[in-house]
């Protein structure tokens, strides 16, 4: 694993951060979303969240962990763990809750949370939600 990999604790930083890896995911073949996942590789296939598309990036060349084929979950990547818990509350449109699991309080213009079409049914409406809440975090919350 890459440790030297410290995820930033800036809310809209983390989402760029996390909506670009999701889209190597997608563009991968051996790899497939799937939002009710963290990480998880099961034969050839791999399936990530949000998260676990950040996941990914952290676990660089350690095929010990990612061939394990088990349920990889936040606890396994130390200082990184509540960002990537962030990530996956702001997957859920959960504004509120990405900001208290990094310890912070939300801008009061933000929402408590976001309504998104689920990925699973709507990916492209999924993209436009995301996008829609990185702008509105971005406005909110300026890069420090």
């Amino acid at each position: 694993m890459n440790e030297s990999i410290i995820l930033p604790r800036h809310i809209p930083t983390l989402l760029r951060i996390a909506l670009e890896d999701i889209r190597k995911v997608e563009r991968t073949a051996d790899y497939e979303v799937d939002m009710r996942l963290w990480l998880e590789r099961t034969g050839s296939v791999c399936s990530a969240c949000l998260a676990g598309s950040v996941m990914l990036r952290l676990l660089d060349d350690d095929q010990e962990i990612f061939n394990s084929g088990w349920f990889i979950q936040p606890k396994l990547f130390g200082s990184n763990q509540n960002q990537l818990i962030a990530s996956a509350y702001l997957e859920a449109g959960d504004v509120e809750y990405a900001y208290k699991s990094l310890d912070q309080i939300k801008p009061d213009t933000l929402p408590y949370a976001v309504k998104r079409p689920s990925y699973s049914v709507d990916p492209e409406g999924w993209w436009d939600a995301m996008q829609k809440m990185l702008d509105m975090l971005e406005t909110a919350d300026p890069t420090p």
